[in-house]
C-alpha cells in the first residue's frame, strides 16, 4: 500500500511540473496571476470552504482516528515494545582482533 501512495504522489508532482512547463510555454506569468485580486479572492474562498468542510465533516472522525488508532494502538504498542526491550539484558558482544577480521 505504501508503494502505491508514493507512486500517486510522484504522479501528482509530475503533473504539476508539466502544467507549469505548459503554462510557461504559453507565456503565462504565474506570479502575476497569483497576485491579481481575483486570484487572491479565489484562493481565500477555497481556503475558507476547505476549512469549513474540514471542521464540519472531517475534524471529529480524524481526531477520533488519531486518538484510537495512532495514539491508542500504534504508539502504545511501540511504547510497550521499547519497555520490554529495555527490560531484557543486553546481548554480549565478542570482539575479534582486527587481524582475524581481514
Amino acid at each position: 500500500m505504501r508503494q502505491t501512495h508514493n507512486k500517486g504522489l510522484i504522479g501528482i508532482l509530475v503533473i504539476i511540473v508539466l502544467a507549469i512547463i505548459t503554462l510557461s510555454y504559453f507565456n503565462v506569468d504565474l506570479q502575476k496571476v497569483a497576485n491579481e485580486p481575483s486570484a487572491e479572492k479565489n484562493i481565500e474562498y477555497v481556503t475558507e470552504q476547505t476549512t469549513t468542510f474540514w471542521k464540519a465533516n472531517l475534524e471529529k472522525p480524524f481526531n477520533e482516528f488519531w486518538k484510537t488508532v495512532v495514539i491508542g494502538e500504534l504508539w502504545n504498542t511501540f511504547k510497550k515494545s521499547i519497555e520490554e526491550t529495555s527490560k531484557q539484558p543486553a546481548p554480549e558482544v565478542q570482539q575479534q582482533p582486527i587481524e582475524e577480521i581481514r
